[in-house]
């Protein structure tokens, strides 16, 4: 049996996945660490071991860096939207912070923190999602975990519009829809010249902010950003990680006709794309106006194995689409396409009415309170 088999049980029979993800998934999340604390040996038979409780730091933070993701050198000014903290951890009311010298430290409520061993290490690792923007950097969505007691150091990997890392195309440009006689199309080209990502327009779409105001069509500045599912930097930079809670779980229950609809979820992605619009006033459009749509397409990176099939991704296979509403950071399953190709390569290409990431993934049930960041298995 292959792991395509297992992926497909999980979606089906929740019943069964439990045992099955537990014995396929061992070696995986033996190498996550399991609950974040190395393994002890058992207690000797002659008493239970003395407990030497371990010093406790003066405070707990949450500290925060931007640093480029090709070279890790610091980034200095951006500003970070706290999008989701369940526990209501971070300290004060305060939700949008402003990075300045390249890092940012948080207070976290220690009395809010559970570490019943007394050795620094939380009992369970708290997380929280984070939304980020810097000058002359791509946005991203981003996890952030909250192990121990003390100072937390967390870098976050920017990507430089200018000199992004291999894997990920970036195109930006400013058009014009006023006079456009042909749909103006704006494509994020890999050094090896395929396009890696693409936005059609079509002549006078219009487009409103999230307030609903009207952008200014005569000149907008268009951002794609396409991402190589195959490539490891690229990879590691997918908004919020390839672990996943989505917004519309019954949608997609329904859709597989599937009787789980948990809105755990992870990934197994086929590529992923940014899409941005501004007009000459920095308004940022939110979505095209009503009856009208534009067309995203992501090419898919060819040889990635589709679990579905247990065989590389071929024109005519099924994948899903999915859309992240950058308000929460949580995916929102969006419908399935059915995967092409041109003379660039395979892609996936679809129809939307909003901009925001979007991406190309298979998809199985998460168990446990497993959140490991890793690929699903194939």
């Amino acid at each position: 049996m292959t792991m395509g088999y297992f992926l497909r049980e999980f979606r089906r029979s929740p019943g069964l996945g439990t045992p099955l993800l537990a014995l396929t998934l061992t070696l995986g999340l033996a190498a996550c660490g399991g609950n974040g604390k190395e393994a002890t040996p058992d207690p000797k038979p002659s008493g239970p071991p003395a407990v030497t409780e371990a010093p406790r730091p003066a405070e707990t933070t949450l500290k925060i860096s931007f640093v480029n993701a090709v070279d890790n050198a610091v980034v200095d000014a951006g500003t970070l939207v706290l999008l989701e903290d369940q526990g209501g951890l971070v300290d004060g009311a305060e939700r949008t912070f402003t990075v300045s010298g390249g890092t940012l430290s948080l207070g976290i409520r220690e009395n809010l923190l559970t570490d019943a061993n007394k050795d620094g290490i939380l009992d369970s690792p708290a997380r929280f999602k984070f939304s980020v923007n810097s000058d002359g950097y791509l946005p991203t969505v981003v996890e952030v975990p909250l192990l121990k007691v003390g100072i937390n150091d967390r870098p976050i990997r920017l990507i430089s519009k200018a000199a992004p890392p291999a894997g990920v195309a970036v195109e930006e440009k400013t058009v014009s829809l006023v006079t456009a006689p042909a749909p103006v199309v704006i494509a994020a080209v890999s050094p090896t010249g395929a396009t890696a990502a693409q936005l059609s327009l079509p002549p006078g779409t219009e487009f409103l902010s999230e307030n609903g105001e009207r952008l200014d069509n005569s000149s907008l500045r268009v951002l794609v950003a396409g991402y190589d599912a195959g490539n490891a930097d690229s990879l590691s930079t997918f908004p919020g990680g390839l672990t996943a809670t989505i917004e519309n779980p019954g949608q997609l229950a329904a859709d597989e006709g599937s009787a789980v609809t948990s809105p755990d979820i992870g990934f197994v992605s086929g590529g992923f794309v940014t899409v941005q619009l501004q007009d000459g006033s920095g308004k940022t459009a939110k979505r095209v106006s009503n009856g009208e749509s534009v067309t995203v397409r992501i090419a898919v990176t060819p040889g990635v194995i589709n679990p579905d099939t247990d065989k590389p991704v071929a024109v005519g296979d099924t994948i899903p689409y999915w859309s992240l509403d950058p308000d929460s950071g949580s995916w929102r399953y969006d419908g399935k396409l059915n995967i092409r190709s041109d003379e660039n390569g395979l892609y996936g290409e679809f129809e939307t009415t909003h901009f925001s990431w979007f991406n190309l993934d298979w998809w199985y049930y998460r168990g446990g309170d497993d959140r490991c960041d890793q690929a699903a298995p194939t």
